[in-house]
């Protein structure tokens, strides 16, 4: 199953307030609410800019259902869109599969030990000082 698994990890950016809770454009901006209901009570709900275009939501439908994914319970009405504080954002995403993660941990791995080396070569080099023949350097030289 581990070779089924993708990961996708979204990068938000561009926030900024709409003027309007329907300022925004479907499949391109992610849409948060804020809102404080007739009670009283604060409620916020937010969405990524693929959701509603995966759902085929217009904007209008989509602001409902933040309201409802809000936990508002009751009628929806234009009262209530018209008391929406809106932020627009976007957001960049980059998907990785199991073998993506795979191949990266083990080159983590291998870089990881090639510090090691490099690491112990140089304490040896600072406790022996450089053989004869060695450049005085800490790089690695090349072999000739």
């Amino acid at each position: 199953e581990m070779q089924q698994v993708c990961c996708t990890v979204s990068l938000l950016t561009h926030f900024e307030p709409a003027p309007h809770h329907l300022a925004w454009e479907v499949g391109v901006h992610g849409v948060m609410i804020d809102f404080c209901d007739p009670d009283g009570v604060a409620r916020s709900a937010v969405y990524l800019p693929e959701i509603a275009a995966e759902q085929g939501w217009t904007k209008q439908q989509t602001v409902d259902s933040l309201i409802r994914k809000a936990g508002y319970c009751r009628a929806i009405d234009d009262t209530i869109r018209a008391s929406l504080r809106t932020t627009r954002y976007r957001s960049t995403t980059a998907t990785a599969t199991y073998q993506h993660w795979a191949r990266a941990r083990q080159l983590m791995h291998d870089l990881s030990t090639q510090e090691r080396v490099v690491t112990e070569l140089q304490a040896g080099q600072h406790a022996h000082g450089p053989r004869r023949n060695e450049p005085h350097s800490h790089v690695l030289q090349p072999r000739q």
